[in-house]
């Protein structure tokens, strides 16, 4: 497919940095996870304008948002009455307008709310069917939304980017009945070339992945021999010795690779842990992040780590000033990783991310976003961040001051 793409609003890729307005952009932001769809299940839930504040406090330059439904919530909205639906979600876009915030914006968190209202007794909808066919009812479905929400953000100063969906790679290759990395591949390919073609720009299109298995390539050469699967039938981390054998760096640079397209930008990841694994080693995060920004670049395109925290503290069931001491030292070895290895963009996962998290901002949050700030202040200061210039050149849609 040959498409032709006019000037970028929002960020693009350029000779293998990310840009902005034309000139290179670094910038760290965090994640707004329900901006955009809350209201569909909390009617009363309006005052993002708050969050927004705060964040703007905090210099972020922008955010990454769902711009769907996680189970089928708003979706009759969007198929019975579409204009009530965008009223709902031009509210996120008009905000971001309004105070200079940019979005990535997830087209397809999950694929649930294509799945199942679509489903029927002849055309089975499990996630590897939906993922690997291209008749079903509600991969059209899937399709049809991407284009309409395209179609109607594209020409917004607010949108910087568009991802696919969330860590749908974490899914591959982890059982014989499960979904397998080709065919997440090729349906990567299908989507990202419509939303390319809809978007008639250069601006960024990523997958939405987290960090692969550090042993991708072996489960995936596994899933071809169903009959000499181990006897797992879900992945756990302390399973893992047991299920697999560990990549190569080759191989996990491989599997990098597999999922990238010519539609795409930039290469996803999203990273919680201090130490990795790397060619069958336990290496630093540090050295991890180097290496895959190296791969990236061998690719021609920048590293983007779409989530990093420190997601130890989802089991703490009674918070302490010591465990949240512990946690906050865990997550600034995370954020030196990036700031040190040429990482462009980052952003930030704080628990839940939601209205409420940036309503009532903790002493744990404002630490994370504090450190963030002296990120995109150093980015500033050396002229690697010019998000100003941009604004003062784009004219608002959605906005009317």
């Amino acid at each position: 497919m040959s498409i032709k793409t006019k000037a970028c609003l929002g960020l693009y890729v350029e000779d293998g940095m990310v840009k902005l307005n034309g000139t290179p952009f670094y910038g760290f932001g965090t994640n707004y996870y329900d901006i955009a769809s809350r209201p569909f299940y909390d009617p009363n839930c309006t005052d993002f304008e708050i969050g927004i504040n705060h964040l703007k406090e905090f210099k972020i330059p922008y955010i990454r948002a769902r711009f769907s439904a996680w189970g089928n919530e708003g979706m009759d909205l969007f198929w019975n009455d579409r204009e009530q639906y965008w009223l709902v979600m031009d509210r996120c876009v008009e905000l971001c307008e309004k105070h200079h915030i940019g979005i990535i914006a997830v087209l397809a968190w999950t694929t649930h709310p294509f799945m199942h209202p679509f489903a029927s007794f002849d055309l089975p909808m499990s996630f590897s069917e939906f993922i690997r066919r291209e008749d079903t009812v509600g991969y059209q479905k899937l399709l049809e939304y991407v284009e309409a929400v395209v179609n109607r953000y594209k020409d917004s100063p607010a949108i910087w980017g568009w991802e696919i969906g969330n860590e749908y790679n974490l899914a591959c290759d982890v059982n014989p009945l499960y979904l397998q990395a080709a065919d997440l591949a090729a349906f990567f390919y299908r989507v990202g070339a419509r939303i390319r073609e809809c978007d008639g720009t250069n601006r960024i299109i990523e997958h939405g992945n987290s960090q692969n298995r550090p042993g991708s390539y072996y489960l995936m050469q596994l899933q071809a021999k169903a009959d000499s699967w181990p006897d797992y039938s879900v992945w756990s981390e302390e399973k893992q010795d047991h299920v697999m054998e560990y990549d190569t760096c080759d191989q996990m640079a491989g599997m990098m690779e597999l999922y990238d397209n010519q539609y795409f930008s930039m290469c996803s990841t999203h990273l919680y842990n201090c130490t990795q694994v790397l060619g069958g080693k336990t290496v630093t995060l540090a050295e991890y992040v180097e290496f895959f920004v190296d791969v990236c670049k061998k690719m021609g395109k920048p590293l983007f780590v779409g989530e990093y925290c420190d997601d130890e503290i989802n089991g703490v069931t009674q918070w302490t000033p010591e465990i949240e001491a512990e946690s906050l030292a865990k997550f600034q070895v995370l954020h030196e990783a990036m700031v040190n290895n040429d990482v462009q963009m980052a952003m930030l996962w704080m628990e839940s991310n939601d209205r409420d998290t940036y309503y009532r901002l903790n002493s744990y949050h404002t630490y994370m976003l504090t450190r963030v700030k002296e990120a995109n202040e150093s980015f500033i200061a050396a002229g690697k961040q010019k998000a100003d210039e941009y604004w003062n050149n784009v004219t608002p849609i959605f906005y009317h001051n």
